[in-house]
């Protein structure tokens, strides 16, 4: 697939997502996110890809920007994608929370064990966030 076939496969994805959220649904959650991420088609695998390194990308920033350093090693995005449909597929409880917080939680809990307080980067200090180990546990402010 070209790079223009790309370009217009990915934008046709945003606005179908962003339609989706005219109508009160105004984050995407962990049940379709995996739904994408299996998709057989590849603007759906492509849509899945590009949603996760987003919120890598993200997460690494707020770590940065809260002196705490980047903690994702050296990995391809397939990797990063494999380790977040496999953590939706083992934790269906976590399907239903938006799908950027399951991300940070599954590199978090993949790459980055020493992270306190899963969520902090989405404003969920103090809250109850899933973990990959299927027990909820109290998000901690990060020093």
């Amino acid at each position: 697939m070209g790079t223009p076939v790309k370009i217009v496969t990915l934008a046709f994805a945003g606005i179908l997502t962003a339609a989706s959220a005219t109508h009160g649904d105004s984050f995407i959650h962990g049940a379709e996110l995996l739904a994408r991420c299996t998709s057989e088609y590849r603007a759906q695998q492509d849509f899945c890809a590009g949603y996760i390194a987003g919120v890598v990308d993200l997460t690494e920033a707020q770590r940065l920007v809260n002196g705490n350093g980047a903690c994702m090693p050296d990995v391809k995005l397939k990797q990063v994608t494999d380790v977040v449909t496999r953590y939706l597929k083992d934790n269906p409880a976590d399907r239903n929370i938006p799908a950027a917080i399951s991300v940070q939680i599954a590199i978090e809990d993949a790459w980055c064990p020493d992270a306190v307080g899963h969520g902090l980067f989405l404003g969920l200090e103090g809250r109850t966030t899933p973990r990959a180990s299927g027990r909820r546990g109290k998000a901690r402010r990060r020093c």
